[in-house]
């Protein structure tokens, strides 16, 4: 296995990892990390609900159009089909404005309640989904990097996202939203997020026997 400059860091009288009271339990996001996993939904939900918005204004349209002209080929010039429709105004942005929002919060609660992390003797696990559950085991071995970024909103939070970079992964530069990254923890406290970074290369280092 190649040495990573990450990792050749730690001094090698540094290597054996710190055993703390939670280095074997159920570990948890920050509980700020609501928003993170807030504005992601956001995102995703705001995409989703403008295309079906689309869709069924275009269904409404076409049906509008075979009506208008069916009442034209009956000779009648004010086609009742299109009253009504236009009395509608704003009503479908002010339900879309406050229907968004609110799916997007029950959907990040649901996320931060169900994605936990765990520092195991041989393994990160990780565990998230809320319909389909997701679990993720990364041998230390495996370990090549672990970087920690911190976007516009996480630096106005105070939070820090974990990505752990491991053999045989793809790696892309900068930070996501939606990174796919299979190590990587969100919303972690600053402090945390260094305190577990410098953890499990300690851990790495051990196992690799560098």
């Amino acid at each position: 296995m190649t040495d990573s400059p990450v990792l050749n860091q730690i001094p090698q009288e540094t290597l054996k990892p710190t055993a703390g009271p939670n280095a074997s339990t159920p570990r948890y996001l920050h509980p700020k990390a609501v928003w993170i996993l807030f504005f992601q939904y956001l995102i995703i939900s705001a995409f989703i609900s403008i295309l079906l918005f689309n869709i069924v204004a275009g269904i409404i349209r076409a049906i509008l159009l075979s009506s208008v002209l069916t009442y034209i080929e009956k000779g009648d010039p004010t086609p009742k089909a299109s009253v009504g429709f236009g009395n509608l105004g704003l009503m479908p942005f002010i339900v879309l404005i406050i229907f968004i929002p609110l799916v997007s919060y029950l959907l990040a609660k649901l996320a931060y309640k169900n994605w936990r992390f765990e520092v195991t003797e041989d393994s990160l696990r990780v565990e998230k989904g809320i319909i389909w559950k997701r679990y993720v085991s990364i041998p230390y071995e495996r370990i090549q990097n672990i970087d920690i970024m911190r976007g516009l909103l996480a630096r106005i939070l105070g939070l820090s996202d974990l990505h752990i970079q491991t053999a045989g992964q793809s790696t892309t530069s900068g930070f996501s939203l939606f990174s796919s990254s299979e190590g990587r923890i969100p919303g972690l406290g600053t402090e945390e997020a260094e305190a577990l970074r410098n953890d499990l290369i300690k851990r790495a280092k051990g196992k690799t026997g560098v």
